[in-house]
């Protein structure tokens, strides 16, 4: 009998190994599983994807874009008081925007007061102008409710304040620059000049410079200036 050596056995494994190799290189390989793309689902995401951009840039474009509502109302803001004065040169009125509140011939408020409570003027904001001297005097006030100007007062008219304070003049406008002196009809004050007689400021400060020394401005000359230039400038 025949006995298997240990070569043997080792070159019997190997031609199995080989001759199972073989066997699979010549097996059929499995063909991949088709991969299928809903083409439909794909542009109802892209279309759903798309309108929330738009969307989105809508929300956008309406808080960085003026409102066509606020143009048309700036707009239509009159450019004259009810008697024809231009707002800069006129004082605040009664019915007057809110929105013209600091263009008119005593610029910005200096003060805003509480809203008021009760009274025929209950819900209202009062605003306040200050004389421009030391004193710092209220001089005028404006209450605003809803938008727009329901009432005017003046203060301190017994003040040089206020040339025309003992008319009923509505367009008297006061000088803010004055030192606050109140009026002695008996003083002999000087007239006032009217600007609108003159071409400049010039001309008007020399022949009203007397006045306002006789209101106690520290620089009458300059005050006669600009007072020329805030009406007829």
């Amino acid at each position: 009998m025949r006995h298997s050596t240990p070569f043997g056995l080792l070159g019997i494994a190997i031609a199995a190994l080989t001759i199972s190799a073989c066997s699979l290189a010549m097996a059929p390989k499995p063909k991949p599983a088709p991969t299928y793309v809903n083409i439909r689902l794909a542009e109802s995401q892209l279309a759903t994807k798309q309108r929330q951009l738009a969307n989105n840039q809508a929300r956008i474009d309406a808080v960085t874009q003026p409102s066509t509502t606020e143009v048309a109302q700036t707009e239509d803001l009159p450019t004259t008081n009810p008697r024809g004065i231009p707002v800069a040169h006129a004082m605040p009125w009664k019915g007057m925007s809110a929105t013209l509140i600091g263009s008119t011939y005593l610029g910005e408020p200096d003060e805003t007061g509480g809203v008021i409570d009760g009274g025929l003027l209950d819900g209202g904001t009062p605003y306040y102008w200050r004389s421009r001297n030391e004193k710092r005097e209220r001089v005028f006030e404006a209450v605003v409710r809803d938008g727009e100007i329901i009432d005017v007062s003046r203060w301190n008219q017994g003040a040089n304040y206020w040339p025309e304070s003992t008319s009923l003049n509505a367009d008297a406008l006061p000088i803010l620059d004055a030192s606050g002196a109140r009026n002695d009809v008996s003083s002999g004050a000087p007239d006032l000049p009217d600007p609108n007689d003159y071409d400049n400021p010039d001309d008007y400060e020399a022949d009203a410079e007397d006045y306002f020394t006789w209101l106690g401005c520290d620089d009458p000359a300059q005050a006669a200036y600009l007072y020329w230039e805030s009406i007829a400038g």
